[in-house]
C-alpha cells in the first residue's frame, strides 16, 4: 500500500533517515541544471513527485530509501 503525503522542502532536504538505494545512478546535474530548479521554486512552480520507501526497522528506527528525486533533492541541498 502506498500513501500520498504532502511534505515541505526543508523537510525534505534534512531527514537524515532517508538513503539512498545502491540502484540509484550517480549525481548527472550540473550548477546551471540545479539553479534552474531552485527559480522554478520562486516562481512557485511544482518541482514534480519524489518517491520514498518507508521501512520499519524496529520499534524506535526506520529508514526511507530515496526511489526517485535524487537530483532534485541534491540540487535544493547545494
Amino acid at each position: 500500500m502506498y500513501e500520498i503525503r504532502p511534505e515541505s522542502i526543508k523537510t525534505f532536504i534534512q531527514d537524515r533517515t532517508i538513503k539512498l538505494p545502491r540502484f540509484q545512478r550517480k549525481q548527472t546535474w550540473d550548477a546551471k541544471k540545479n539553479f534552474q530548479l531552485c527559480v522554478s521554486l520562486f516562481k512557485q512552480y511544482p518541482i514534480g513527485v519524489c518517491i520514498l520507501s518507508h521501512e520499519k526497522l524496529s520499534d524506535t528506527r526506520s529508514v526511507k530509501f530515496l526511489l526517485d528525486g535524487r537530483q532534485r533533492r541534491n540540487a535544493l541541498k547545494q
